[in-house]
């Protein structure tokens, strides 16, 4: 069984997070929740289709027009305040730890 987490933090339904159990593929996933494993991979800046247990996979949303694309020269500072939000809320809905960002990294925007 799948089990899909939501962030309470947003009503948006923006921060739909899935985390990967014991016999998960990204086929799996992609076709549990209507999507494809490209998007999967896109979203979460995903490489392989290897999926560690415990790993946290952003969803697709009706709001994927709400992603950006990091390029040469980007902050996340610059991404929030020409965005009308914050550092902590771009790392908190994108799952990031620091304030690294590579060029074509996709990130969610609020």
């Amino acid at each position: 069984m799948l089990k899909l987490k939501e962030n309470s933090s947003n009503n948006s339904g923006v921060n739909n997070y899935y985390t990967v159990k014991s016999g998960d593929s990204l086929w799996k996933i992609a076709n549990t929740f209507g999507t494809t494993v490209n998007k999967l991979k896109e979203i979460n800046n995903l490489k392989t289709d290897v999926l560690q247990i415990g790993q946290k996979l952003l969803l697709p949303t009706s709001n994927e027009e709400k992603v950006y694309t990091v390029k040469s020269g980007d902050t996340l500072y610059g991404i929030a305040l020409k965005n009308n939000t914050t550092v902590d809320k771009l790392k908190e809905i994108n799952n990031l730890s620091t304030n690294i960002l590579s060029i074509g990294q996709k990130l969610l925007l609020p």
